[in-house]
């Protein structure tokens, strides 16, 4: 559901490829990835098991981060690299085009040179990864507790309402 396949493909089209670093477990059906990052070579590495007290260094160390998942529940690893204004790539798929909210670049999730375009210019347009920065931050903002706490409330109010009219 991570869709790495496509961001390997992508990967491996770039022209001048950067370190390209996977952060998270390894999850079911694991093996042809892991044998395709082997067979890729020495830029590519994985984090396993990486505290979550450290993944704010890893954003900020990041020049790009590129999520091309095919199912995402919420999408909150664009959003935790957004707040920490590193730019962010992900699929057009499930909740990632709505909690990104104009403020990450789209791709489709099947496409893997649109995903070498997308990284390609993010990385060589300083102008567009500044503006991609300053929108995530922003966008960002806009969650916190505060907000989803109003927000669930007016939901039930909301649903409330609407059973008790007639």
């Amino acid at each position: 559901r991570k869709n790495l396949e496509t961001l390997l493909d992508a990967w491996a089209m770039m022209r001048d490829r950067p370190d390209l670093v996977v952060v998270g477990s390894w999850g079911w059906l694991y093996e042809p990835i892991r044998a395709k990052m082997a067979r890729l070579g020495p830029h590519l590495h994985h984090l396993d098991s990486v505290d979550p007290d450290e993944l704010p260094a890893i954003y900020n160390l990041a020049r790009i981060l590129a999520h091309p998942a095919w199912y995402e529940g919420f999408g909150l690893p664009p959003l935790e690299a957004m707040a920490c204004g590193t730019p962010v790539v992900v699929s057009d798929r499930s909740s990632l085009p709505e909690v990104v909210d104009g403020a990450a670049m789209i791709v489709p999730a099947d496409q893997p040179d649109a995903w070498r375009e997308a990284l390609e210019r993010v990385m060589a347009d300083t102008q567009l990864a500044a503006d991609l920065r300053h929108r995530g931050i922003l966008r960002a903002a806009e969650f916190n507790w505060a907000r989803a706490a109003t927000l669930t409330w007016r939901a039930i109010d909301d649903a409330i309402s609407s059973r008790a009219a007639p």
